[in-house]
């Protein structure tokens, strides 16, 4: 359910806002008072995304990554708006990224799993996904792979 469901005069408010989506970020983010904070344009682009402004979040995450290049967060979180962006390979890559910096992060095994299975390579994938499991015993693997299709149904 999305955060804006419980505002009713969300839809008036949307369709009364004259900018430019595509600006409106930019000249906010030029303004910024924090241009340094990597964690500052992290909580930024989380915010866009959660809006479905992800070209304006990739930005942000391209920003706390060129402040911080072992932000493995950062890195998986962009892999996750390539994905949202259809961008798939370039989502691997991040996701690569993310798991040579924190190779414990299940989250970018994960999503490494979902770039991968966007681009038909299955095998790899669910050997990401395995991966995420780490050395967990078998009834948490199939807790897991539901939750992987939750996850994966939420993406499409």
């Amino acid at each position: 359910m999305s955060k804006f469901s419980s505002q009713p005069d969300f839809d008036i408010a949307v369709q009364s806002d004259t900018r430019q989506p595509d600006t409106v970020g930019e000249t906010h983010l030029e303004n910024s008072d924090h241009p340094k904070d990597s964690a500052f344009w992290y909580s930024q682009g989380d915010s866009l995304a959660r809006e479905n402004r992800y070209e304006e979040a990739l930005a942000c995450f391209d920003r706390a990554i060129e402040l911080q290049p072992d932000y493995h967060e950062a890195w998986v979180f962009r892999g996750v708006i390539l994905i949202h962006l259809e961008r798939y390979q370039e989502a691997l890559e991040s996701c690569d990224r993310a798991t040579e910096i924190c190779p414990t992060n299940s989250e970018a095994w994960i999503f490494r799993g979902a770039a991968l299975h966007q681009l038909g390579n299955y095998r790899t994938a669910y050997a990401s996904y395995e991966q995420a499991l780490g050395d967990r015993t078998a009834p948490v693997v199939d807790e897991f792979w539901s939750w992987v299709k939750r996850a994966w149904s939420d993406l499409l």
